[in-house]
């Protein structure tokens, strides 16, 4: 059943919408939170000299800065957490909003906004690694859990080596002249905007499939972001269709882009003038996928997002956009290596010249 190009486009464009989203969640909530941390941090670290003190002095000192962490990172967790909900719903209502799109005589339905919030709550992280299959609100808590244990451990190690105040701050802290990218808070800031990047991308794939279950939708297809960034398995899956409830929902792995579409009946499938998706170079078909896209791109380009290897692979070895796919990824979304591909079909890797 063909996708209708209309909606894919709608889709794409609010993927747009929510990567800004993500980067203002970042600058606006998150780096205040650990601006404000620092700088509590810095002040409990200038009080008397580190390197005269006890080991009660120590721990006590350790304890304010624990509760200091506990404190902000609870919070920032607490503001995460509902803002992501709100969005939930708000991506649910998009959803509602774009199926109006197909047809005069479709009158789409939204979830109750506290169904919306159960159902994202309710649903694994689809991210592949150690937070893969957590539920959200464990996610963000194990999160803010491990920052204050890197924090503390920081700080007992400074202690162990018997640092000065400011060797201590600047192993936390960072330097002036590394712009203060060299200590424990530029590593919690990465860390806090995949967070961001990533739960954003939950709750909004989680929501959209909800609703898109609501109406009676039965399958939807995946769609990756056209451009370098693009990871392994989301440049494989894109295009891929899929039952609902019973395939690989975004995010497949932190930071990820990649969203999802409805599938929609052949009656439906007048809707595709005119349609098209977002990509570094420019809108281009909102019926071309990863694969033929990057056809289109220099070979230098093909080789950056692929590597050497499997860019031969791809422009030398004949296989179609559907095979790639399969040769790109494991049963369980994983990329396989070159040595897999060999084994698997040895023909493809030969006609590479590998």
């Amino acid at each position: 059943m063909p996708t209708s190009e209309q909606l894919k486009s709608l889709e794409t464009r609010r993927q747009v919408m929510l990567e800004r989203l993500k980067s203002g969640m970042v600058v606006d909530t998150v780096t205040p939170f650990l601006r404000d941390s620092a700088k509590r941090i810095r002040e409990v670290l200038q009080v008397g000299d580190l390197t005269t003190y006890g080991r009660a002095r120590q721990e006590r000192l350790l304890g304010d800065i624990v509760e200091i962490m506990l404190s902000s990172t609870g919070e920032l967790t607490r503001d995460l957490r509902a803002s992501m909900l709100a969005i939930a719903v708000s991506e649910a209502r998009f959803e509602e909003q774009a199926l109006t799109t197909i047809g005069v005589d479709f009158e789409p339905v939204v979830p109750a906004a506290s169904q919306i919030r159960a159902a994202v709550l309710a649903a694994p992280l689809s991210v592949r690694g150690p937070d893969g299959g957590r539920l959200l609100d464990p996610w963000l808590k194990n999160w803010s859990r491990f920052q204050v244990q890197q924090i503390e451990g920081a700080i007992r190690r400074g202690f162990a080596e018997g640092v000065t105040n400011q060797q201590m701050i600047q192993q936390v802290i960072g330097t002036v002249s590394r712009n203060y990218a060299d200590g424990e808070f530029a590593r919690i800031q990465r860390a806090a905007s995949a967070l961001v990047r990533t739960g954003v991308q939950h709750v909004a794939m989680e929501a959209r499939a909800e609703t898109l279950q609501a109406n009676g939708v039965e399958r939807y297809e995946w769609l990756s972001t056209l451009d370098d960034r693009t990871s392994d398995q989301c440049q494989a899956l894109d295009g891929q269709q899929f039952e609902m409830g019973k395939g690989p929902l975004p995010p497949i792995h932190p930071n990820c882009r990649s969203s999802i579409t409805a599938v929609l009946p052949p009656e439906f499938d007048f809707l595709r003038e005119d349609a098209t998706r977002a990509s570094q170079d420019g809108p281009v078909p909102a019926n071309q996928t990863y694969y033929e896209w990057l056809k289109t791109q220099p070979q230098g380009f093909q080789d950056q997002a692929l590597g050497d290897s499997w860019g031969k692979v791809f422009r030398d070895g004949g296989v179609s956009s559907d095979q790639f796919a399969k040769l790109r990824l494991g049963k369980d979304f994983k990329p396989i290596t070159l040595v897999d591909l060999e084994r698997i079909n040895p023909v493809i890797f030969e006609r590479a010249g590998l």
